[in-house]
């Protein structure tokens, strides 16, 4: 959640005001005025029940609640906790902000590329299908990795990257909805491609071999 959190406080300081009035979807029952002095805090719109924030702790009668009230343009969900529910997806484009290179799929994307060692790792953009991960891409980046704890990877690297892809698939939403430009589906078949679906990281898959794993092994399991 803090993640999320720094995300929108950044995207409130950042982002172009064109793009965020497509975005935002109310502040205490009724529409944002941008241009006005008394511009929304992330803490404003999150206490607000922001509808690309609302669903990821909820029932899905209360996410399709939330998106018939609000009525968005566009439903954005930078750390999602469970699948939203076709009746909103199948109506409404929802980018799922995923901790993971393009082609990556699964709950544990950080956490196998921590413990396999990725050199290199980054966050995906896509739109929500039945299949979770599984969307069209609407912006990825790549970062390199360093030796470091999931949580300040999460703190630093990963929310700069989210930052940027957020920013660009937005940038993106005005020619996508006049059908000028559309997002790519990730090719298996594709050699650039190197993401995979991985199982969801399990305790048995951070059992410690204290006999036989190295340093750099045992810190990437912990």
């Amino acid at each position: 959640a803090n993640v999320a959190g720094k995300l929108y406080s950044q995207i409130f300081r950042e982002f172009d005001e064109n793009i965020l009035s497509d975005v935002i979807v109310g502040w205490d029952g009724k529409g944002v005025d941008i241009d006005s002095d008394e511009r929304p805090s992330a803490a404003d719109l999150l206490a607000s029940r922001m509808v690309s924030l609302s669903l990821l702790h909820e029932a899905d009668s209360v996410t399709e609640e939330a998106v018939a009230l609000f009525q968005p343009d566009l439903l954005l969900a930078p750390f999602l906790k469970r699948a939203i529910p076709e009746s909103v997806w199948s109506r409404l484009p929802c980018l799922i902000v995923h901790p993971g290179i393009v082609g990556d799929r699964g709950p544990s994307a950080l956490d196998w590329a921590i413990q396999r060692g990725e050199a290199e790792w980054g966050v995906t953009v896509l739109q929500a299908e039945a299949e979770m991960d599984a969307g069209p891409v609407w912006a990825s980046r790549v970062f390199p990795m360093r030796a470091a704890p999931k949580a300040s990877l999460y703190r630093s690297e990963v929310t700069d990257a989210a930052l940027a892809t957020v920013h660009e698939a937005l940038a993106r939403f005005d020619d996508w909805r006049a059908g000028h430009w559309q997002p790519q589906r990730p090719q298996p078949d594709d050699p650039a491609v190197r993401g995979t679906l991985q199982p969801l990281m399990r305790q048995a898959h951070r059992a410690i071999d204290w006999a036989g794993d190295d340093t750099a092994t045992i810190l990437a399991r912990i």
